[in-house]
């Protein structure tokens, strides 16, 4: 019996491009597009329970609270969230669309493993040192004080992710049900707590994606915290905005970072 697998393509604009088998393809910030949305769009994050005006500063993540609060996840198997340029591949040998990963892979890997994330990459420098702008390192110390008075048992593992040099991207994933439930919650209520109490209206439009770069490192802390109960995959990801040699320079260098520098 096939498993029920729901992969939603996140786009802010329209593309021509008939998704994959068990892919959906979800419109954030809709309720900011102008023009009333095409029907080749299957979802739209402006009906029902949402936040779709907020996507300015939560980018992607508006699609991941719609798909959260709206789309059944407790009745659906495999739940996981991909951009409209950048894709899971299969391995590094192509990046031909078909080497992406589909619903057969997917079906395979989550009968072994909780969860798919993109390959991890490595910077020359700490965590905590990269933060200038985008976050501010203001605003991620804001983030841990709220973790440590909401989700105080997190804040060893905000402490470690910052202190070393490697870390998941793009708020991508592919996961089990009930796993990605628990992170969704988890989530949300650190970053609207930090909106309360976060002024970015000095902020550039760069700056002022706030929350969806958090998201991107706070992924990282909860996968630390529960590395012991979830069995990880790590899939590349492909930008199909790049040439296959400048995605092969991307991960190559990471892998020397990885090993010049360590964590």
């Amino acid at each position: 019996m096939e498993k029920n697998i729901s992969i939603y393509i996140v786009m802010h604009k329209i593309i021509e491009k008939k998704p994959m088998k068990g892919f959906r393809s979800l419109l954030v910030g809709a309720k900011n597009y102008k023009g009333d949305v095409p029907l080749n769009i299957e979802k739209d994050d402006s009906i029902q329970d949402n936040i779709s005006e907020k996507n300015s500063n939560y980018c992607e993540l508006t699609g991941l609270y719609w798909m959260w609060k709206n789309n059944k996840i407790d009745d659906e198997e495999i739940i996981g969230l991909c951009h409209y340029r950048r894709y899971f591949l299969k391995n590094i040998l192509s990046v031909n669309k078909q080497n992406y990963l589909n619903y057969d892979n997917i079906e395979r890997l989550m009968s072994h493993y909780d969860i798919i994330l993109p390959k991890s990459r490595a910077s020359k420098e700490k965590i905590i040192d990269g933060f200038t702008n985008a976050p501010r390192k203001e605003d991620m110390d804001k983030t841990r004080e709220i973790i440590k008075n909401m989700y105080p048992e997190y804040v060893d593992s905000f402490d470690f992710f910052l202190n070393q040099n490697e870390s998941y991207l793009y708020n991508m994933f592919i996961a089990k049900k009930a796993i990605i439930n628990e992170y969704f919650k988890w989530l949300f209520d650190i970053l609207f707590e930090l909106e309360k109490q976060v002024d970015i209206s000095n902020y550039s439009e760069y700056e002022a994606r706030i929350y969806g770069f958090i998201a991107e490192r706070l992924l990282n802390v909860w996968v630390l915290k529960n590395k012991d109960r979830l069995k990880v995959k790590e899939k590349y990801v492909y930008n199909e905005t790049d040439t296959y040699l400048s995605f092969l320079k991307h991960e190559i260098a990471s892998i020397y970072r990885r090993m010049r520098y360590g964590r």
